[in-house]
């Protein structure tokens, strides 16, 4: 037996009894011709040798090396391998192979030697799929194609889809509320949440396949965020993403108007239990030109109801409350050094910083607590399968502990704490 380019010629002898020889110490994926001669002895060495029988053929490439997945979507799975330069010196192509454990038939693509990573597209998602790989050798049938042995056979699982209709609902200075479509039943076991800025990533799993709505907080006023909400479905494998789907946004800017107008719209976020108007409205009667003019009565109160449904309180006799004319910012009722500025009807002030309230009469400060973050990272594990070591990888979740600042309100006239509760409710009902 002699390879075809003749760079290896051997020739073995066998008994007669035998009718079965192994062709050894050949190379991997190259031809050979083999001719088979019997041969008679005589007694002056001169022996007598048959015509030779003729069979070309040709040996096993090398399977791929590093077979693995790489991604997985709802969609798509993504394999690689790796081709030695010498030991895969004779495999002209690869095959990939995929097909779910129903199917009849594989769906099979052929790919050049310089090729190390395929994508199979339009997968259905949430599904098992069986993929493996072998290496040929040879141009076609009439140069002996050969075909390696499969290597380790991979199990990949497809993600499930990502969150459909991403958008955010709702934007303030501190915070964004985002919202998404209900995915089928059982097609989500859980959500991550991603907050990115230039500076740092923050993410938090949420185990809560039933999840609609997620609002991050604690952001910062009038900065750029990239959020992400990711898609997990578990499998004996470990966990399964989806794409992660972004949401681009910028907190609003800290400013007063644009919080007394929000407060004139009735909007929940803005507390309530402040001053009274300056200025409350008369109701006169102006048919009677000659009727002498007579006092407008003050308003007259009979229940007092809190905003945040903490309080009520009723009176057995009604109380007068009595209207302060002509409020205005000579007098600067503004506190611990806050600005007084004149609207229409009343005025405001602009509280320095670590001040608020209607006139800066609350000492602010941010609080540190003892709070966890939870961070992702990839891990690779090794596995044996088929006496061929591939590795696994699996995101990893740790929870780490973290210091996280609670804004706490004190009067600075007293140490009572002032709760920053949102109020929906009128203050007072007028009798």
């Amino acid at each position: 037996y002699v390879s075809l380019d003749g760079s290896y010629r051997r020739t073995d002898f066998v008994d007669r009894s035998r009718s079965a020889h192994q062709l050894r110490a050949l190379a991997s994926g190259r031809a050979y011709n083999i001719s088979v001669f019997s041969v008679k002895r005589n007694v002056n060495n001169k022996n007598d040798i048959s015509r030779p029988v003729m069979l070309t053929t040709r040996t096993r490439p090398r399977p791929v090396e590093g077979f693995e997945i790489t991604n997985v979507t709802a969609s798509a799975i993504t394999v690689q391998w790796a081709l030695h330069r010498l030991k895969h010196s004779t495999v002209s192509r690869v095959r990939v192979s995929i097909r779910q454990p129903g199917d009849l038939a594989d769906r099979t693509v052929e790919l050049n030697s310089s090729v190390a990573k395929y994508t199979f597209l339009d997968l259905q998602p949430g599904e098992r799929y069986i993929v493996h790989v072998t290496t040929l050798s040879g141009v076609g049938t009439e140069d002996h194609l050969s075909e390696s042995l499969a290597t380790a056979t991979l199990h990949p699982l497809t993600g499930p889809l990502p969150p459909q209709n991403l958008t955010a609902s709702r934007v303030t200075t501190t915070s964004v509320s985002m919202v998404w479509e209900q995915p089928p039943a059982g097609a989500v076991e859980g959500y991550i949440i991603n907050v990115t800025t230039a500076q740092s990533v923050k993410s938090r799993y949420v185990p809560n396949g039933k999840l609609v709505s997620y609002t991050v907080r604690d952001l910062l006023p009038g900065q750029r965020y990239r959020l992400s909400v990711t898609a997990v479905q578990n499998t004996e494998q470990g966990q399964v993403h989806s794409e992660p789907i972004y949401l681009y946004v910028t907190t609003l800017q800290r400013d007063g108007a644009l919080e007394r107008r929000w407060s004139q719209a009735g909007h929940p976020r803005v507390l309530r239990n402040r001053l009274p108007p300056a200025f409350l409205p008369e109701l006169r009667l102006l048919a009677d030109h000659n009727a002498a003019e007579e006092p407008s009565p003050a308003p007259r109160f009979t229940e007092l109801v809190d905003g945040r449904g903490r309080i009520s309180a009723r009176f057995g006799k009604s109380i007068t409350m009595k209207t302060r004319e002509g409020q205005n910012c000579s007098t600067n009722p503004c506190r611990n050094g806050g600005t007084c500025t004149r609207d229409i009807k009343s005025y405001h002030c602009s509280c320095r910083p670590g001040f608020k309230g209607r006139l800066c009469e609350l000492a602010c400060k941010k609080v540190p607590h003892s709070c966890t973050r939870l961070y992702s990272e990839t891990k690779s594990f090794p596995v044996w399968e088929g006496g061929t070591c591939h590795y696994l990888y699996r995101r990893v979740y740790k929870v780490h502990q973290d210091v996280c600042y609670k804004e706490s309100c004190k009067s600075s006239g007293s140490e009572k704490t002032t709760s920053r509760k949102p109020s929906t409710s009128h203050t007072l009902k007028k009798s």
